[in-house]
């Protein structure tokens, strides 16, 4: 499907209209801010621009469909997709694409870890996907990703859709966790392209799931029945959701680490375990690959993280990180079934905003630090 058929057979004009109508009642945007789904080549290439502009160039990612000469990034999933943008007065500053997966859709399109094989789906049921979102550095933390958020949701609902997917970077899942997503699964997706991601799914039919994690999508739901079987479906068919959020000594034992390692009060270190999150990773998953552009800490709390430094030439000498502490500049990866609490690099940068006077040792989680008792260098990110 080309770019030319957006807005025909993949979003009629009274769908986009409806949805619009749906949102606007329930969402504030500025006055000269509109939200919708691409109808034709040119808001389309604005799109694979935007997207070009925060994976290339501002994140210094080489993902295939990346087309240098026009500046734009085109993804494979493209022609099955619904692409939203936001747009600020003439400008495009935000964009996700949504993906309604149907019995006959190839699930081999997706990452196996989504294990979408294990969700019932059909025409009146389909999955959705969500993927390829990015923001313009100068409009996050604005209106653009809760509105963009709403619009495919109350478009998904509108399909029949009772689970959105997605996979993101550690760094960001808290973020999603805010718009209602949880963690489901213990499989993790590594690629060249963008290393690290970890599988998350909406539960979009269980608004007391969104009430309670005050998700963005809580007010387009309220257009909605509720259907909260699907999330305890969810909850009763994947366990390790409960080892996740089940409140436990977790996060005091996380803390402690923490607090230990980095000899910071107990206090902080609590603060800094709750901005953080543990999850669980098979033996043999990659956290950490040779050049991976990554966005976290990993600390093992239960298995061993082994580490092989890679030098200037290619050779990789391996080494085992001790205490289970992944050090930095290394490739990182499970030798055995590890529970890892992953420390997001803005968890940490907010609390030395917070408590300048811990800075130095906070930063410890950053950058390489003098040893004298053979541990690594650099805790590995």
């Amino acid at each position: 499907m080309s770019t030319s058929d957006y807005g025909s057979s993949q979003s009629p004009a009274g769908s986009r209209r409806d949805v619009r109508d749906r949102v606007t009642d329930l969402s504030s945007l500025p006055d000269h801010a509109t939200v919708g789904i691409v109808c034709d080549v040119y808001e389309a290439r604005l799109v694979y621009q935007l997207r070009y502009r925060v994976y290339v160039h501002e994140q210094g990612k080489h993902p295939s469909g990346v087309d240098r000469e026009r500046g734009e990034l085109i993804d494979s999933l493209d022609p099955w997709s619904h692409l939203w943008y936001a747009r600020d007065r003439e400008a495009i500053v935000g964009t996700i694409a949504q993906t309604i997966i149907g019995p006959e859709f190839d699930l081999s399109r997706l990452p196996s870890a989504l294990e979408l094989d294990a969700f019932p789906r059909s025409v009146r049921c389909p999955l959705g996907f969500s993927s390829r979102f990015a923001i313009a550095p100068d409009h996050r933390s604005t209106w653009v990703l809760p509105s963009l958020a709403r619009h495919a949701y109350v478009h998904g609902r509108q399909l029949g859709a009772k689970f959105d997917f997605m996979a993101t970077n550690p760094g960001l899942v808290r973020l999603f966790e805010r718009l209602g997503y949880i963690r489901y699964t213990a499989s993790a997706i590594h690629t060249r392209d963008a290393g690290l991601l970890i599988p998350m799914v909406l539960p979009a039919t269980d608004h007391e799931h969104l009430r309670n994690t005050r998700s963005a999508c809580l007010s387009a739901a309220a257009g909605f029945d509720p259907e909260p079987e699907w999330g305890m479906w969810l909850r009763a068919t994947h366990p390790i959701i409960g080892v996740y959020y089940s409140a436990d000594v977790r996060c005091e034992q996380s803390g402690e680490i923490l607090g230990r390692r980095l000899g910071l009060p107990a206090n902080i270190a609590s603060e800094l375990s709750a901005l953080s999150f543990v999850h669980r990773f098979p033996a043999g998953s990659w956290l950490r690959r040779d050049r991976d552009r990554v966005t976290c800490t990993f600390v093992s709390m239960d298995g061993r993280l082994n580490a092989a430094q890679i030098d200037d030439s290619g050779a990789a000498a391996s080494s085992r990180a001790p205490d289970g502490i992944a050090f930095s500049r290394v490739a990182i990866w499970c030798e055995t079934d590890a529970l890892v609490l992953c420390v997001p690099d803005t968890a940490v940068a907010r609390l030395q905003r917070r408590y300048p006077e811990h800075s130095d040792r906070l930063q410890g989680l950053l950058k390489p630090r003098s040893s004298s008792d053979g541990v690594p260098e650099r805790i590995v990110r």
